[in-house]
């Protein structure tokens, strides 16, 4: 294989005439990026370029500006290589047909396309399916169109680094990059009105209700039963007939006939006659 030196040497050694047309294009067949040190006559010839691009599609760029505008040229440069659309005359970058060639062949040949060809939905559609990286050359318009971007970034996380920042945000965008059916949140429920207060009293409205012959209702329910009112049964079961208290029932037990308490006894024994307290 020889070397870019000897490519060089070869294809600058021959004459700018008709006759050497047969090795130039054997030369650029194999290397196309040669063009450039081929004869003016060559780098004006269609032929000679179309194979050359095919081979090394930025060789357009040696092209005359006349083959830089020539469409056949133009979509086989772009088909082998999609960034040779940075070279082409500003004429093929805002062809339709020439653009969607570069962006399926290198979706980030977006970015040397026309700007109107920037806002077109379907271009930019078709860059961003091969690379979602590509929506960064779309124009912000259209990168600030929330149902253009519905269906851009659907499965395509990366997308959303790109988005324009106003709706960078939206919650429905970030479920469809992400893959996920979007619920819209549910409205809140609605508060429950609180019932109005009255100005009066719990004892105004207790004794209103005693002139109407009805019964208050205790306005704590849990102290019906309180400790006082259970202390207050225990004592009334205690005075029943025939039933004595606990404390009543030890007293009488202590002064009960026939048995006297310690006390009393031992004053007894110090009061008795013949003996004389210590």
């Amino acid at each position: 294989m020889p070397s870019r030196q000897q490519v060089k040497d070869k294809i600058s050694s021959y004459r700018n005439d008709q006759r050497d047309l047969a090795e130039v294009r054997a030369v650029v067949r194999d290397y196309g990026w040669a063009l450039q040190w081929a004869p003016l006559m060559f780098r004006c010839d269609p032929e000679v370029c179309e194979v050359a691009c095919e081979s090394y599609g930025p060789a357009v760029e040696y092209a005359s500006p006349e083959i830089r505008d020539n469409q056949k040229v133009a979509l086989r440069a772009v088909k082998s290589d999609g960034t040779a659309l940075l070279f082409l005359s500003e004429k093929l970058r805002s062809d339709m047909k020439v653009v969607i060639a570069a962006v399926k062949s290198q979706p980030m040949s977006l970015q040397f396309a026309h700007p109107t060809l920037r806002k077109n939905p379907k271009v930019v559609m078709i860059a961003v399916e091969r690379d979602p990286n590509a929506l960064q050359a779309a124009d912000a318009e259209l990168r600030r169109d929330r149902a253009f971007l519905l269906e851009a970034v659907a499965g395509r996380p990366r997308c959303l680094d790109y988005v324009h920042p106003d709706v960078r945000h939206d919650r429905e965008l970030i479920k469809a990059a992400l893959g996920q059916e979007y619920h819209p949140p549910r409205s809140p429920r609605p508060k429950p009105t609180p019932k109005p207060r009255s100005d009066r009293s719990r004892r105004a409205i207790s004794l209103e209700l005693r002139q109407k012959g009805g019964k208050p209702e205790s306005p704590k329910p849990y102290l019906r039963h309180s400790s006082h009112s259970s202390a207050m049964n225990r004592s009334a079961r205690f005075a029943s007939p025939g039933r004595e208290s606990p404390s009543v029932n030890r007293s009488a037990r202590s002064v009960s006939p026939g048995k006297e308490s310690l006390s009393m006894n031992r004053c007894a024994r110090s009061a008795a006659p013949g003996r004389e307290s210590a």
